[in-house]
């Protein structure tokens, strides 16, 4: 689906990093559940005017991806928001659709690519298993945070 994606940008795209920071670029993709995303396609363009980022977001093969530093022309739906209010929504403090509603977030074109988007993530709980065997118990977790703080904070 990529090769259909027309970039505004004349000269060749830098895939380095893909786009967000590695902490950020897993954010939408790690919470994808690539079995209700099968068959689906869309390419969203996302603008941060605060910081004049620009990205692709492309799903494609049950697949979440985006390149940093470009917008296609044959977009399905454009998002303009601030960066810090991004941030807000990545860190579960104000919803997605807060942000639409409350004129912070501006949606052009079908918003069906939102929606669907919308309906494929799952939310993890933080503490969850990579391996099984692997989480430690919540009270060995909660005493190891206690032991940073007194390490950072002196207390």
């Amino acid at each position: 689906m990529l090769n259909r994606v027309r970039l505004f940008a004349s000269h060749s795209v830098e895939f380095k990093n893909c786009g967000f920071q590695s902490s950020e670029a897993d954010f939408l993709g790690i919470r994808l559940d690539s079995k209700k995303a099968e068959g689906i396609e869309f390419v969203i363009n996302l603008s941060t005017p605060e910081n004049g980022e620009k990205y692709i977001v492309e799903l494609s093969n049950s697949t979440l991806t985006n390149i940093k530093g470009v917008q296609a022309y044959n977009a399905d739906l454009s998002i303009v928001i601030n960066r810090s209010d991004l941030e807000q929504t990545m860190m579960g403090v104000v919803s997605f659709e807060e942000q639409i509603k409350s004129g912070k977030a501006k949606l052009s074109g079908d918003r069906k690519p939102y929606d669907q988007l919308k309906n494929m993530l799952v939310q993890s709980d933080i503490g969850f298993e990579i391996l099984p065997g692997t989480c430690a118990p919540i009270w060995l977790q909660k005493r190891k945070l206690l032991r940073w703080k007194r390490h950072l904070y002196g207390r």
